[in-house]
């Protein structure tokens, strides 16, 4: 069945267009009142094309699709949902959607809609080269499904552009997820069963909170992909996460381009992180991680700060010419800091204080703007094998209640 036309469709008190089979088109048919739309697809194949489709109904859905035995396949509409607790497509109950060069918004006639596209209990949703921009809930809210995002412009929404509840199988690749009142990517919103996640080649930027978000032990993978100009973080790790985070450019954000806390425990390899506001990384509250072949330089705090508990494994990094000092550990932090090369920061190499104990092995700590190494208020610290030549002031700043192992150190050029 196809149903293609110009004209506007909308829906009253019941379905416009409701589909039960293959061959039998159906106008006014019983229906469930909490599901109402514009098109219902309960069974069988559909292809609509072209179309301009607007739901007139609080709680409804322009496009409904709910069947294990409903295929859809939606090209080149605009689709409207501009009312209360109105979703543009809804796809749930095993239900098949493959959405390409649409456009879903409110429509700007008011603002009480709810989400752009929602796919939940099984459903399965494709959306290729798709708008989906400025709903008031979420952009894209999806739970229990499977779902390919590609080529997609998610902007402007007043939640989330993009919202993984729990047992999501999302492939996002080339999406531009921006201006979103709230975070751009929100991974794990509630406590139940994490999600199988992938991001390649994507561009999240401009955010109103951190513009990726992992939560409650979700593990996703992220690569090639540019985060930057949040208003917040870049990526926020929390809860017990992790996620394998790959050749990353994260720069131009209000808060650390990477965020990890609660004793999460991502890798993050060969990433970019520069000019941001604050810091570069930034591990807290016992958070952990593992951060191999990273280049970082000219953010405006510590290019990494480790701080009350966090205790991450850093490797072969270069943390250059940032406006402050390359490590700050401060608050009980720890971490074993292996192979990096801190060069040419304005003031200290590594600052160390407040009790924390970090262990330095092989590593160059050279040209910075003040001492090497600076250890204050009952910190401790193990530095092997290093080279520390040429620092302004010098290579040890040690307060008196303070101790260094050192062993085989490179003091004098």
């Amino acid at each position: 069945m196809k149903l293609q036309s110009d004209r506007l469709c909308k829906s009253l008190f019941c379905p416009c267009h409701r589909y039960r089979d293959t061959t039998r088109y159906c106008i006014k048919n019983q229906y469930d009142a909490t599901q109402i739309s514009a098109v219902d697809v309960v069974f069988g194949k559909v292809l609509i094309e072209d179309c301009h489709m607007l739901c007139t109904i609080n709680n409804g859905a322009t496009i409904l699709i709910g069947g294990p035995m409903s295929e859809v396949t939606i090209r080149r509409n605009n689709i409207i949902a501009p009312y209360s607790g109105c979703d543009g497509i809804y796809v749930t109950n095993r239900g098949s959607c493959v959405a390409e060069d649409c456009e879903v918004s409110n429509g700007k006639e008011s603002n009480h809609s709810s989400s752009g596209v929602v796919a939940i209990k099984g459903g399965s949703l494709t959306l290729r080269r798709c708008k989906v921009h400025h709903m008031e809930h979420f952009g894209i809210n999806l739970s229990n499904c499977r779902a390919v995002l590609e080529d997609c412009l998610i902007s402007g929404n007043e939640y989330s552009g993009v919202i993984i509840d729990s047992q999501v199988d999302l492939s996002i690749r080339n999406c531009q997820i921006f201006q979103n009142r709230q975070r751009g990517v929100l991974i794990g919103a509630t406590d139940a069963t994490p999600s199988n996640v992938s991001m390649e080649k994507c561009d999240v930027f401009r955010n109103g909170g951190n513009c990726i978000e992992i939560w409650r032990g979700n593990n996703p993978i992220i690569r090639n992909c540019r985060i930057h100009d949040g208003l917040k973080a870049g990526i926020c790790i929390k809860e017990n996460s992790q996620g394998l985070i790959e050749e990353c450019d994260y720069f131009g954000n209000a808060w650390a381009g990477v965020e990890i806390l609660d004793s999460s425990n991502p890798t993050i390899r060969h990433c970019r992180l520069h000019d941001g506001k604050q810091g570069g990384i930034f591990i807290h509250d016992n958070g952990k991680g593992i951060i191999e072949d990273c280049d970082v330089f000219g953010n405006g705090l510590a290019g990494i700060e480790i701080q009350t508990g966090g205790n991450p494994a850093i490797q072969r990094c270069s943390i250059h010419n940032g406006e402050t000092v390359g490590f700050r550990i401060n608050d009980n932090g720890k971490g074993v800091i292996q192979n990096c090369e801190i060069n040419e920061n304005t003031l200290d190499g590594i600052d160390i204080g407040k009790g924390s104990n970090p262990v330095i092995q092989r590593c160059q700590i050279k040209r910075n703007g003040a001492w090497g190494v600076e250890l204050q208020e009952m910190s401790t610290a193990t530095v092997e094998e290093c080279n520390l030549t040429d620092n302004v002031k010098g290579v040890w700043q040690i307060a008196s209640d303070c101790q260094v192992n050192q062993k085989g150190n490179t003091e004098v050029t």
